[in-house]
């Protein structure tokens, strides 16, 4: 399993509780969360779309950060194999990347900054599905690969 989080400290506030938050269920943060599947052919770049979010060192970070001002994002990528396969095929595709078999990208916006995308791509917007303590919203994005069947 990989597991990469970026944070922004100038932005992010200690209040927003994260999907990842083993307390987020109990609380109540005012974030409307947005899930996306990502679906496509072996090798298409979903694991790499994921990734972006999170991967500081990028000559493009900057520029996705200056589309996206994120307060925080994670990147989790998992591969399962089978027991006659461990220890022969080995776990990374193509590094840094696992060949995923589940994978996951959760970026944390304020509200304000999304609605604001949204208007900016021409993308519809539809301000009653928010409640009305909403500050943040999460977009999710979830890759489902190649999953292998596991003998019991």
């Amino acid at each position: 399993m990989q597991k990469v989080i970026y944070r922004q400290a100038d932005l992010h506030h200690e209040e927003v509780i994260e999907l990842d938050s083993p307390w987020a269920s109990f609380f109540q943060t005012g974030t409307q969360v947005h899930t996306f599947l990502l679906l496509g052919d072996q090798n298409a770049g979903k694991s790499t779309f994921l990734h972006s979010f999170t991967y500081e060192q990028d000559l493009n970070f900057l520029r996705l950060t200056s589309y996206l001002p994120m307060l925080s994002t994670t990147f989790i990528n998992s591969r399962f194999l089978a027991e006659e396969d461990q220890g022969k095929i080995p776990p990374l595709d193509e590094p840094p990347f696992l060949d995923t078999d589940l994978a996951r990208a959760t970026v944390l916006l304020t509200l304000e900054d999304f609605l604001f995308l949204l208007q900016e791509f021409g993308l519809p917007i539809d301000e009653s599905i928010y409640p009305r303590d909403a500050r943040f919203a999460v977009l999710q994005f979830i890759e489902i690969g190649k999953i292998y069947r596991m003998r019991r």
